[in-house]
């Protein structure tokens, strides 16, 4: 599978097909999350893909008119992270706030990109606020910027290597 702006392409390389999701509007990214592909578009809400389709999972104002950094499974939820609204929960069927001691900074900064650790903790990488880590239940543990060492405070992507190092 890759992504364009308005469109998902699926290539079987068993079977030799190829197929394309269209979308009416901006496809702001695409999340594996397990075994399932999911998507934001921009004004419609969060997909799935299932047998080379896209289902429509999560159609909320909120969420429709927020882009999507990163989805996350946590426990039976998925737990959807915004670029300027911090963290939601998503059931399959409701959809609410995580409730977490993070919010305050969280919706007053700009989140760019963002991973889930193998320990369970996120790091956050934002525009213009550096590096955040926040540990499984959201609570804040420490932010890296520019006064820490950081060259530039905007942290366009962030990865963990096999010794567990960010």
């Amino acid at each position: 599978m890759f992504q364009s702006l308005d469109r998902i392409y699926i290539y079987d390389s068993t079977n030799n097909t190829f197929g394309i999701i269209k979308s009416e509007t901006r496809i702001t990214k695409a999340f594996r999350v397990e075994n399932t592909i999911y998507f934001h578009e921009t004004g419609i809400g969060v997909s799935k893909i299932e047998n080379g389709k896209a289902r429509l999972v999560l159609n909320n104002v909120t969420i429709n008119n927020n882009e999507i950094v990163n989805i996350f499974q946590k426990e039976c939820n998925l737990l959807l992270l915004t670029r300027e609204n911090g963290f939601y929960k998503f059931d399959g069927l409701n959809y609410s706030k995580w409730e977490i001691s993070s919010n305050n900074l969280l919706s007053e900064i700009s989140v760019y990109n963002s991973i889930r650790l193998r320990n369970g903790n996120f790091i956050l990488g934002t525009i213009s606020n550096g590096l955040i880590k926040l540990d499984a239940k959201g609570n804040f543990l420490f932010q890296i910027n520019r006064n820490q060492g950081l060259s530039n405070n905007t942290v366009l992507a962030a990865y963990q290597d096999k010794s567990g190092n960010v």
